[in-house]
């Protein structure tokens, strides 16, 4: 459910390359429950083994998480970015 509401947050903010990193577990019927109208992103996201290997072709990486920083120096609340 969590993937399909990052693809629908992800249409409603005007982003579209999804990348999940090792995800433990991955089921798009499910994901699809969330997603209203963001399919397209669903069928262009990508698995990657590692976060480096997730961002190695990319010029700007905007990541969310519930997590607290390791490096608030890099860190961003929403509206601040």
């Amino acid at each position: 459910l969590n993937v399909g509401a990052v693809a629908r947050a992800m249409r409603n903010l005007g982003f579209s390359d999804l990348r999940l990193v090792a995800p433990p577990a991955y089921d798009r019927e499910t994901a699809e429950v969330t997603a209203l109208h963001a399919t397209p992103i669903l069928d262009a996201l990508t698995f990657h083994p590692t976060f480096p290997d997730a961002i190695a072709d990319a010029e700007q990486v905007v990541v969310f998480s519930e997590r607290p920083a390791e490096n608030p120096a890099h860190s961003f609340t929403l509206p601040g970015w």
